[in-house]
């Protein structure tokens, strides 16, 4: 079961029960924002989606304050105005609002060893490993190191049509190889609106983790999207995965804000840091 992403009054939504929530990943700016809202509340009361999150430029800030959403974090200078980014999110139940003390603990964890490892040096990849962007013939490779890495995750990348669709359109998606095995993987899905990147979908298997690959992977992503000309790259990663927050840390990003009980990718919803850096 996975969401489905369509347009309401010309934003760019994805909604269902498998996240329960609306995501507003692009919010059409030339419609009233205020009967937006409107329908999107009732989509989430008729639905009994417990949040709504919405990417928001933070000049229609107040018409979403004033629906009752609060900033979870921000990318300064996203759109093409150098109006910032506010990632603005409405709750519909308490649960969903809340991170028990001992997940907050965790997490806090995992920002103190960020911290403390931010200006570690890693070493080059080693030759016998090669990055490159994977192929439609790769895609059965691709899809299978999804699977073994996420039980659950909110779009359906281990579906060879998503992945070859998605090629097709605004999303990117690079392998370190050896040989031809694919030891870890990831994506840049491309802001077709406001010329940024989001760095997604890191999945390196068990079996070859502690070799900052992912590190790697992101490095040569990043490269590829600077020479094309994008601004800003940015992430929302699993605030609980230590691994992960801690190479967009030494890759210079910065931390933003907390997304609570955000996504479903394990058993249970995860709450999500954003990292950002200007390209």
């Amino acid at each position: 079961m996975t969401d489905v992403i369509t347009e309401i009054s010309g934003s760019k939504v994805q909604h269902g029960k498998y996240n329960d929530r609306i995501y507003v990943m692009h919010l059409n700016v030339g419609h009233d924002v205020s009967l937006f809202l409107a329908e999107i509340e009732k989509l989430a009361l008729d639905n009994g989606y417990s949040k709504i999150f919405a990417k928001v430029p933070a000049r229609f800030s107040r018409e979403f304050s004033g629906h009752g959403f609060e900033v979870e974090a921000s990318i300064p200078g996203y759109f093409g105005n150098n109006d910032s980014c506010l990632f603005m999110s409405g709750f519909y139940s308490p649960e969903r609002n809340s991170v028990a003390p001992v997940l907050k603990a965790e997490i806090d964890g995992v920002q103190a060893a960020c911290m403390k490892k931010k200006n570690d040096k890693i070493g080059a990849l080693p030759g016998e490993y090669m990055i490159k962007i994977v192929e439609e013939k790769d895609v059965p490779k691709a899809c299978a190191v999804y699977r073994q890495v996420f039980e659950h995750y909110p779009f359906p990348i281990s579906d060879e049509n998503y992945l070859i669709s998605t090629m097709k359109e605004n999303i990117v998606y690079y392998a370190c190889y050896s040989g031809d095995e694919i030891v870890s993987m990831a994506s840049c899905e491309i802001d077709v609106y406001d010329n940024n990147v989001e760095l997604t979908d890191f999945a390196t298997p068990p079996a070859h983790r502690g070799h900052n690959f992912s590190y790697h992977v992101m490095k040569r992503m990043e490269d590829d999207m600077k020479k094309q000309g994008k601004r800003i790259a940015f992430t929302i990663a699993r605030a609980l995965s230590a691994g992960m927050n801690i190479s967009f840390a030494r890759n210079g990003y910065r931390f933003s804000g907390l997304l609570v009980n955000n996504t479903r990718i394990a058993t249970g919803f995860e709450s999500m840091n954003v990292w950002y850096k200007q390209l």
